[in-house]
């Protein structure tokens, strides 16, 4: 039981993952396990993938569809796609957002190598059509900076606490089955994480399982389900 209350543990996730539900996860854990400490690389996809590889972390947190007989996926959850606008922009005044909605705007679109932009990519030419993206972005706070300056609309993830930074912004679920971001926790296979890694991943997982990722129209914030921080 000491053991499980000492050590470091090491993730690797998306960023979007990193800088939102993480750091909750994390500091619920902290606060019934002070002696626990955490190296958290916030990276993309492909990045995550090496370095659970290579043991480099314990953990990945990374999106998108993946074949890796060579991990274990301990947990899954769906991430859905939202439009990110001007509070005064038309777009707000449609009933639905459907893709042929989006594609009637200026796009902001994020980098071809994020899973974002994998899934934004897959729905368009699952529809017979390709996303013409009017500026790309790395980062997504550059992407909301974008749509602030008036050169279009974004789409970004419910988890991504971006779609939320701004006041004069609004995010909406898209109408589209098709714009949804399958999230996974993994392992390498066959690798015995330390204890506090191992306790940590369970806590992970059930705050993934419980809690809510929808944002409020009109920006507000969501509700957070609280995580399990004691060893187990």
């Amino acid at each position: 039981l000491a053991a499980q209350r000492y050590g470091v543990v090491r993730i690797a996730a998306l960023p979007s993952v990193a800088a939102g539900p993480l750091p909750d996860v994390i500091a619920a854990f902290r606060a019934a396990n002070p002696r626990v400490t955490f190296v958290l690389k916030d990276v993309i996809t492909k990045r995550v993938l090496s370095l659970v590889r290579t043991e480099e972390v314990d953990l990945g947190v990374l999106g998108g569809d993946f074949v890796a007989p060579d991990l274990d996926i301990v947990h899954t959850a769906q991430d859905r796609m939202h439009v990110v606008f001007p509070t005064e922009h038309p777009i707000g005044a449609v009933p639905e957002i459907t893709l042929d909605v989006l594609a009637s705007h200026p796009l902001i679109l994020m980098d071809p190598d994020t899973s974002v932009r994998a899934i934004v990519d897959g729905a368009f030419i699952a529809a017979g059509r390709l996303p013409i993206p009017a500026c790309e972005a790395t980062y997504m706070m550059t992407a909301v900076g974008m749509v602030r300056a008036g050169l279009g609309i974004t789409i970004l993830p419910a988890s991504a606490h971006e779609i939320r930074a701004e006041p004069d912004l609004v995010a909406r679920a898209i109408d589209d089955p098709r714009f949804v971001r399958p999230i996974a926790v993994v392992r390498k296979r066959p690798r015995t994480l330390p204890p506090a890694a191992e306790n940590f991943m369970a806590a992970l997982v059930d705050y993934l399982g419980d809690r809510d990722s929808e944002p409020k129209r009109g920006g507000h914030r969501s509700k957070r389900a609280k995580a399990r921080g004691t060893p187990r």
